[in-house]
């Protein structure tokens, strides 16, 4: 397999690391040299691309193919955009049911006040047709219990 066909990335080496450029091959893990110049690190980095595929292939290791480090990332990639999307549908049906939550609280809140105001009618009325306190308390008490089927526990 031709070295050069292998993406190299080049770059300049700190003071403290003996100044100069490291040139190193994503595609082929481990796989770097250095140099004083940026193309003298180019050129020894191809001579360590085939000593690193001459070796893999003596031990019997699979070479990987140029460019697979670059299609690994981007599998990676979209796989990662995958589980983002995934997750932002999550919050959004996580939105819709708590806003369906809060519906039918509001909606558990108005038939609580409507029977309440009718109860309240009924008992008004029972008491204008003269109706003993005791009949109208027994009434209420099945309204309530009525009503109170309704209504979550």
């Amino acid at each position: 397999m031709d070295p050069k066909m292998y993406a190299v990335v080049v770059l300049p080496l700190d003071q403290e690391d003996g100044d100069g450029f490291v040139a190193y091959v994503p595609d082929l893990p481990g796989c770097m040299s250095d140099g004083e110049t940026a193309e003298e690190a180019c050129i020894n980095v191809y001579a360590a691309i085939a000593e690193w595929i001459e070796e893999a292939q003596e031990t019997g290791q699979i070479v990987p193919s140029p460019g697979s480090a670059a299609r690994r990332h981007r599998k990676l990639h979209r796989r990662m955009l995958d589980y983002i999307e995934k997750q932002a549908e999550l919050l959004d049906a996580k939105e819709q049911l708590l806003n369906a939550k809060d519906s039918l609280l509001e909606a558990i809140e108005y038939k609580s006040n409507l029977l309440e105001s009718r109860a309240k009618r009924i008992e008004a009325e029972l008491a204008a047709s003269n109706g003993s306190r005791d009949e109208a308390a027994w009434f209420m008490s099945k309204v309530s219990l009525k009503a109170n089927r309704h209504l979550p526990h």
